[in-house]
């Protein structure tokens, strides 16, 4: 049984253009890191104290109504033939087709009694049922399609996460994968790529870094510090807030603090690519070679599950024009996920512009085994014509 939560708003992404800022906020898919180390000691003083930062409990808290409706539901004699976790399922599957998907990150009250909301709401207000009749939940980022916008100077990106209401453990070394499981996703796709799964408290992390991102966008850096600030306190590992803060910093002009931020970034058990993408920017703008360097060569062995991360990275350098560096990010890429129609087609055009034909022609041959319609296929076809023409009347080496 597969239900769910949608596409999550947007979040934003670490920018390596010379012309705008970097940032990174996304789902990201894994689970939650056990070693944990101590935060950097940096001045918080630039950042307007007595923010009002929403707390977990307010996120998952539902009115005295809205309880009392769940409960009658869930012990209806109608739903007596089900397992509970199915119970919480049968309760939103009522009204999933009402959902309407606006990108507004909302707590679980908001969301039930509005049906609007992103994924990420969808995935709160599941939270809240589920804690209402004691049943656990967990969750998995998955990615489809790369998708990017721009606001200002920040790019913005929109992924998913799943919920999964997990039956009771079988014993007390049970995972996550052993347990039967109702999954809660709304329009997800069979190609999409999944990543690890973690717990309530990762996920709160994963709020905590959305609001952030909204209060980003907003201009409010002060507010977007502290909800950063709440991630971390969640999980004190959860890079993406970890490299928001250190963006924030170097926004202000303390690149000192800003540097020590994306130096614990690098030390996390899992540090996302885009934060030494993100990093790389700084050592830019402070002309460090030798950090260059360093981080390029970090950046040629990086290993991300998230397709965002080398698709974002691979479109700054196709924008700069360094085609043999785009092109090295959109295989990666291409790697993690073939499925992603629009990028084999980008990374057969790039190395076209390469004079790399007949490794264009290969890509276009593996995106076009995962043509699901007419319309990719017959794409993949005119374009492969195309290349061959070339190699047939001018093969280049």
């Amino acid at each position: 049984m597969q239900q769910s939560a949608e596409r999550p708003g947007m979040s934003l992404f670490p920018l390596i253009s010379p012309f705008i800022v970097l940032l990174i906020l996304t789902l990201v898919g894994c689970a939650t890191n056990t070693r944990q180390s101590a935060l950097p000691k940096t001045p918080n003083s630039v950042f307007q104290t007595g923010q009002d930062i929403i707390q977990p409990e307010s996120l998952l808290t539902l009115t005295a109504e809205q309880r009392a409706e769940f409960m009658s539901f869930f012990e209806s004699e109608a739903q007596a033939e089900y397992a509970p976790r199915e119970r919480v399922f049968n309760y939103l599957a009522r009204d999933i087709g009402q959902f309407r998907f606006d990108g507004a990150n909302l707590p679980a009250t908001t969301a039930l009694a509005t049906k609007t909301g992103n994924c990420v709401s969808l995935a709160l207000v599941v939270a809240a049922l589920a804690k209402e009749v004691d049943i656990e939940v967990a969750y998995r980022a998955s990615y489809s399609e790369p998708m990017l916008g721009f606001r200002d100077d920040l790019a913005l990106s929109s992924n998913h996460v799943q919920s999964y209401v997990l039956a009771p453990k079988k014993n007390a070394n049970s995972t996550y994968s052993q347990r039967d499981a109702v999954i809660i996703d709304y329009l997800s796709d069979p190609l999409d790529r999944v990543g690890e799964m973690f717990d309530g408290q990762h996920f709160l992390a994963v709020v905590y870094n959305n609001l952030a991102a909204d209060a980003l966008l907003a201009k409010d850096p002060s507010k977007a510090y502290w909800l950063s600030m709440k991630a971390l306190e969640l999980d004190p590992n959860y890079s993406p807030s970890v490299n928001l803060i250190a963006v924030i910093y170097r926004q202000q002009g303390d690149l000192a603090s800003a540097r020590q931020w994306f130096e614990h970034g690098l030390k996390q058990p899992k540090n996302s690519v885009l934060i030494v993408g993100n990093y790389l920017r700084l050592a830019e703008q402070t002309k460090d070679v030798a950090l260059q360097k360093r981080l390029q060569a970090l950046m040629e062995v990086a290993d991300d599950d998230n397709p965002y991360a080398w698709y974002y990275l691979a479109e700054q350098f196709r924008k700069k024009r360094e085609f043999t560096q785009a092109a090295k990010f959109y295989q990666k890429l291409v790697n993690v996920a073939p499925y992603l129609h629009h990028v084999n087609l980008q990374l057969a055009k790039l190395y076209v512009e390469l004079g790399q034909e007949r490794k264009a022609v290969d890509v276009l041959k593996q995106g076009e085994t995962y043509a699901y319609d007419a319309s990719s296929r017959e794409r993949y076809e005119k374009k492969l014509i195309m290349v061959k023409q070339l190699l047939s009347s001018e093969p280049r080496q």
